[in-house]
């Protein structure tokens, strides 16, 4: 019974994060008072709503879920994560449609398009991603899932297959080590531990060299023991006084981000999750990818002159509208 259940939970979880990236493709690059209500969204949105990517059918996967699927293709021919291996299905995947629904590929983000042409070029796999600061983005996150529902290693070993895999596309420390929490994460999920974020977070600093800079990526940037958007929205509506002070809800122009202003002023509320994420995992992916990308937009510590603001993304080739400023995706 244990058994058919994991088994059932890992068929679950690559279900998941299909079906959550199809239903998640018309709704992109727009902002978030722009989505519809919860009970409207569907494959095909509600009369009236400006759809991306037009020229795609409802129910069609995007470069996250083929990339996923790159992935797992490739872990289980090779019984191992090669990552030459897996270099050549992404770029079949980017030139020839491999594991794309109808073998079309209708958008490919920013640096993962500046990794694949590293790859064209002759560069090595595991030096292919960007690794500057503002080369962070999502992409690597997106598709690491197959990773921890495949993986029979140690954590130790699973770390660092998440390190390896991002860096083809992503390099920076703050990528890698999101897809290394999101897999523990994802790992204890999978055998039903009673507490699986708390323990993932425990396992990656017993992991993590201290003073390196995957440590200040999970310390400073992650940042995982922030509070749960829960107890942050109780924290919101609660009356004055009830934590000093109440705390006035800021937001920034085109950003997604909100925090608060006072006592909980590096407080951050998490969106509710990522397209591609299956039930049990709905907590931090897109929060990790949102860190990950916004350095730049993190008030300074008291004394340092404040970072220079983000400049916007757009894609390559795709006829995609610019993303919010602030963001990167892919």
């Amino acid at each position: 019974m244990a058994m058919s259940t994991h088994k059932s939970r890992q068929k679950g979880g690559l279900f998941g994060l299909l079906i959550g990236d199809a239903l998640g493709v018309p709704y992109e690059f727009h902002r978030r008072e722009a989505i519809p209500d919860p009970q409207l969204i569907e494959m095909t949105p509600p009369d009236g709503f400006r759809r991306a990517h037009r020229g795609v059918p409802p129910g069609t996967w995007s470069d996250d879920g083929a990339q996923a699927l790159c992935l797992l293709a490739s872990l289980l021919d090779k019984g191992r994560l090669e990552l030459d291996d897996f270099a050549a299905r992404l770029l079949d995947w980017y030139e020839k449609g491999y594991l794309a629904v109808d073998g079309r590929v209708f958008d490919v983000g920013v640096q993962t398009t500046v990794a694949f042409r590293a790859l064209m070029g002759g560069a090595a796999p595991h030096l292919a991603g960007p690794a500057e600061e503002r080369s962070n983005g999502n992409g690597s996150l997106m598709r690491v899932l197959p990773l921890a529902l495949w993986h029979q290693g140690t954590d130790e070993d699973l770390v660092r297959d998440a390190y390896l895999q991002s860096r083809v596309t992503h390099g920076h420390a703050r990528s890698r080590v999101c897809c290394a929490l999101y897999c523990l994460w994802a790992r204890r999920t999978l055998s039903s531990h009673a507490a699986p974020w708390d323990d993932a977070v425990r396992t990656l600093r017993s992991l993590v060299t201290p003073e390196s800079e995957e440590h200040e990526a999970l310390e400073v940037h992650i940042a995982p023991d922030a509070a749960p958007e829960g107890d942050r929205l109780r924290r919101r509506h609660a009356p004055v006084g009830a934590h000093g002070r109440e705390p006035e809800v800021v937001r920034g122009r085109g950003s997604r981000r909100r925090h608060t202003r006072g006592r909980h002023r590096h407080h951050r509320v998490r969106r509710g999750g990522h397209r591609g994420a299956p039930g049990g995992l709905r907590r931090h992916p897109r929060a990790l990818a949102q860190r990950a990308s916004r350095a730049g937009a993190r008030d300074p510590p008291r004394g340092q002159a404040p970072r220079a603001k983000p400049r916007p993304l757009s894609r390559p080739e795709t006829g995609c509208r610019p993303l919010p400023r602030g963001t990167a995706r892919g």
